[in-house]
């Protein structure tokens, strides 16, 4: 039985946090530091919190709600510092937010998740990479916004078109395992998809042009090399 496989980012949010407390500074939402690493696990009949304490200042704090379905995730570190995701049910799109070491707002923006109810026959697994969606902000430490990217502004060829055009480049390699993801380059202004393909250590990886959807290059490649 082929397996097929989805990847799903803990992508994130600025929902409202039961437990955790959410800061207002300049109308940007920072975490409260103090607050999440002196929260403990807990269980209701609304709510489940599970906070996992790593080696040194890490921490990973994962508070569901039971009713909606929705879960909210907070990782990182006072040296690293922070991302925070929330997860809402039935929905490909996210919300996503990183943070300085001192919790305060470094980016926030969208993910898409990458999942599909397509139907891959012709592979043995599929992968899509979640990806970058919609409007993104940038913050310096002080709370300015830096930069704003509109990464649909990349590309007009959609995530389903892309699928279906995934089907019909590869259609000659059967059983093999395919991987899709989308990238920008903000400097060139250019947005693309690649798609690749292998079986075993040999592989083809596709280009295609963001807003065309047309094939740009293919290559032949090696896994690990």
């Amino acid at each position: 039985m082929r397996t097929y496989y989805y990847i799903f980012l803990l992508l994130i949010g600025c929902n409202v946090l039961h437990n955790v407390q959410i800061k207002k500074n300049k109308k940007i939402d920072n975490i409260d530091l103090d607050f999440l690493f002196n929260s403990s696990n807990y269980l209701d009949s609304l709510k489940e919190i599970k906070v996992s304490k790593k080696i040194g200042d890490g921490i990973i704090y994962i508070e569901n709600d039971l009713k909606t379905g929705d879960s909210t995730t907070i990782s990182g570190s006072r040296t690293s510092g922070f991302t925070r995701s929330v997860i809402t049910r039935d929905s490909p799109i996210y919300t996503y937010a990183e943070f300085y070491p001192n919790g305060h707002l470094k980016a926030m923006g969208f993910m898409h998740n990458g999942n599909t109810n397509t139907e891959f026959k012709d592979v043995s697994s599929f992968v899509v990479i979640p990806f970058s969606y919609g409007l993104w902000k940038l913050y310096d430490p002080s709370g300015k916004v830096e930069q704003e990217i509109d990464y649909e502004l990349y590309f007009k060829y959609t995530f389903d078109q892309m699928l279906s055009q995934s089907l019909t480049v590869l259609k000659d390699f059967p059983s093999w395992n395919m991987e899709l993801k989308r990238s920008v380059s903000i400097q060139n202004g250019k947005g693309k998809w690649v798609l690749s393909r292998y079986l075993g250590s040999k592989g083809i990886i596709v280009v295609f042009d963001g807003m065309t959807g047309k094939e740009v290059s293919r290559v032949d490649a090696v896994r690990g090399h």
